[in-house]
């Protein structure tokens, strides 16, 4: 059937073990949208060696939540709400084990991080879990920056919380069926900066014990993610991982077309239009796997040229400025997320208007020009194409 997405493929497969259907890509697209729950005292924190179920996760959120009154924010999706709910219902899902959740937040040093670690004891893997961008102002400001910086604070931080997972629960494993020791096969997934975050610990994983940690990585999703710059893209470390590193796109993608992608990418249809394409519930999947298209549309590809001619036009401290500048005016409104900005949108438009009105000069004048270079170059390639 055409028009079936994640949420359709837990009703009708939900019921298969792994053993009867081999992992796919789909669940991991799923395991890659549960991670935006907040789980604060729900999963195990990442010093802890508990886990707890997705099913007795799902009993435990929703006697805390109110599902009709929760919300993730301005961008994302409440359904995956919904799709929690089904996954710890499902057979294939319900029993697989949380644990080591750590949530970062921190405005001053500019991090929003967020990750967890999924034990599938059938099929002896793990699945280390990146959250994405959330509603948080400082975790959009983080995105703007890798734009001129590597590494940047989350980036830091998904190796960081990798070689603990690895050292912890992998190279320290005892099977549940024996007392030998034995390594679990690893995954790594997430979606928009999670995505990144992925391929980014994956590449910079350190080896402990003589062990090629590179070895035991059996893919890494980025759904809909960032690339990187040259110096992570050139590196020996991007080189020896890029060949398991699975990125997938929508048709429309803007995110996921970001920086530079040398493992290539597959495109897949959604019933969405534009920016809108980045919520994964709107991908259109058939039996285990999605619908796939060529290429991305024309508009994607103008898009992503605009955006790389634009930025390959400003140095490192150019971009810097106009980030710091821009978010020191989305600041003025004393917002902290996005749904913030939504809900007073008149007295958050106010507060920003007055803000540049208090800029110096030449901020507003950089301002100015850098707005007004990529709708330049917007009309210059569009031209082209025309």
């Amino acid at each position: 059937m055409d028009g079936t997405n994640i949420l359709d493929y837990l009703r009708w497969r939900g019921d298969l073990s792994f053993a009867q259907s081999p992992f796919n890509d789909i669940d991991s697209l799923i395991l890659s949208q549960i991670i935006y729950i907040p789980f604060e005292g729900i999963v195990p924190s990442m010093r802890s060696t508990r886990t707890i179920t997705i099913r007795d996760a799902v009993d435990k959120f929703f006697s805390i939540y109110d599902e009709s009154k929760s919300r993730l924010g301005a961008l994302l999706p409440n359904e995956i709400f919904e799709l929690f709910r089904l996954a710890g219902d499902s057979e294939r899902f319900g029993s697989l084990r949380l644990g080591r959740y750590l949530n970062k937040i921190n405005q001053i040093t500019e991090i929003q991080f967020c990750a967890m670690t999924i034990f599938m004891d059938e099929i002896r893997e793990i699945f280390v879990d990146f959250r994405g961008t959330d509603d948080t102002i400082v975790g959009w400001k983080e995105d703007f920056n890798m734009g001129f910086m590597t590494p940047v604070p989350s980036q830091t931080e998904s190796v960081k919380y990798f070689n603990y997972i690895v050292n912890r629960c992998v190279l320290n494993h005892k099977s549940l069926e024996s007392e030998e020791e034995g390594y679990y096969k690893i995954r790594l997934g997430g979606h928009s900066k999670g995505g990144n975050l992925s391929v980014f610990a994956a590449t910079f994983v350190k080896n402990p014990d003589d062990v090629n940690v590179q070895d035991l990585i059996e893919c890494v999703y980025n759904f809909d993610g960032p690339g990187f710059d040259d110096k992570v893209i050139k590196s020996e470390e991007y080189g020896r991982i890029c060949g398991r590193i699975k990125t997938i796109i929508p048709q429309s993608s803007v995110v996921g077309m970001l920086l530079g992608h040398e493992e290539g990418y597959t495109v897949v249809k959604s019933r969405q239009l534009g920016l809108l394409q980045h919520d994964v519930l709107s991908w259109e999947v058939l039996g285990t796997k999605f619908t796939y298209l060529e290429d991305v549309t024309d508009t994607s590809l103008l898009l992503d040229k605009t955006l790389k001619t634009w930025l390959s036009g400003m140095d490192a401290v150019s971009a810097e400025r106009f980030v710091t500048a821009l978010f020191e005016i989305l600041s003025a409104t004393d917002a902290k997320t996005l749904t913030d900005l939504m809900t007073g949108r008149n007295k958050s438009l106010s507060a920003m208007m007055k803000a540049y009105a208090g800029e110096d000069e030449e901020t507003k004048k950089m301002l100015k020009s850098a707005v007004r270079s990529m709708i330049n170059i917007w009309k210059r390639n569009l031209k082209k194409r025309g």
